[in-house]
C-alpha cells in the first residue's frame, strides 16, 4: 500500500463519518420540527389552559422556533467543546 492509497482511504473514512453525522442531525432536526409543529394540537388535546390557537400558521411558528432552539443548542455545544479543547493545556 502506498501513501496515496492510505490517504484516499482516510479521506473516504472521514467522508463516511461526516455524512453519517449529517444524516443523524437531519433526522433529529426533522423529529424536533414535527414535535414542535404538533405542540398546539397537543395542548388543545390535553385541555391545558394555554392561549395557543391550533392552526397551520401557529404550528409552523412553533416548528421554526423548535428548530432555532435545536440549532442554538448544537452551536453552543460545539462552542463548549472547542473551548474545552483550547483550554486543555491550562487545566493540566
Amino acid at each position: 500500500m502506498d501513501a496515496q492509497t492510505i490517504f484516499v482511504l482516510l479521506i473516504f473514512a472521514v467522508f463516511v463519518f461526516l455524512v453519517y453525522r449529517a444524516v443523524k442531525l437531519a433526522i433529529q432536526a426533522a423529529l424536533i420540527a414535527a414535535i414542535s409543529f404538533s405542540f398546539p394540537w397537543i395542548v388543545k388535546f390535553f385541555g391545558l389552559d394555554i392561549p395557543v390557537s391550533a392552526d397551520l400558521q401557529t404550528g409552523l411558528y412553533f416548528a421554526a422556533f423548535g428548530l432555532a432552539l435545536f440549532i442554538a443548542y448544537h452551536f453552543l455545544k460545539l462552542l463548549a467543546s472547542v473551548i474545552r479543547i483550547l483550554l486543555w493545556p491550562v487545566r493540566r
